[in-house]
């Protein structure tokens, strides 16, 4: 095993000085020249976004205290009847799982359908829209509760 100083100086890492390491020199204010100037487009930026939050916050306060709810008239309440077969329907629906769905809403030039399914035991529609009354609408639409997804015919 050879341990002279001309056999390890070629393995490893090569270590410098830390006192060779180079720090910038500070501006000669002696010499009458002006300090280096601070970019300023950081603090315009920063301050034209302090500037939109700012507005932000003062619109939606603004907002929510003036908002007011419309006041609807009351829902009317069901029938005996009506009330029996909403429970059957949902009892039946329930049980059935999915429902087959077939809408046509408008007429001659106008019309919209929607052939799709409902998903009962997990709340889930699946819908796809055409006809010549749909226009840039037609496609497919998944909806649940929280989320309606619609992927467009391109």
């Amino acid at each position: 095993m050879d341990t002279s100083p001309e056999r390890r100086r070629g393995r490893g890492r090569r270590r410098r000085d830390p006192g060779l390491r180079a720090v910038p020199a500070p501006p000669d204010v002696s010499a009458g020249e002006p300090p280096p100037e601070e970019p300023t487009h950081r603090r315009a930026t920063l301050a034209a976004l302090s500037v939109v939050a700012a507005a932000s916050a003062a619109a939606l306060v603004a907002g929510l205290l003036d908002w007011v709810p419309g006041s609807n008239a009351p829902a009317r309440a069901l029938t005996g009847a009506e009330s029996e077969r909403l429970a059957a329907t949902r009892v039946t629906n329930y049980r059935a799982v999915r429902a087959g769905v077939r809408l046509v809403v408008g007429t001659g030039g106008s019309r919209t359908h929607l052939v799709g399914w409902v998903d009962w035991a997990r709340p889930l529609a699946y819908l796809d829209v055409r006809g010549p009354g749909a226009g840039p609408h037609r496609g497919l639409v998944q909806a649940t509760p929280s989320v309606v997804m619609v992927r467009p015919d391109s």
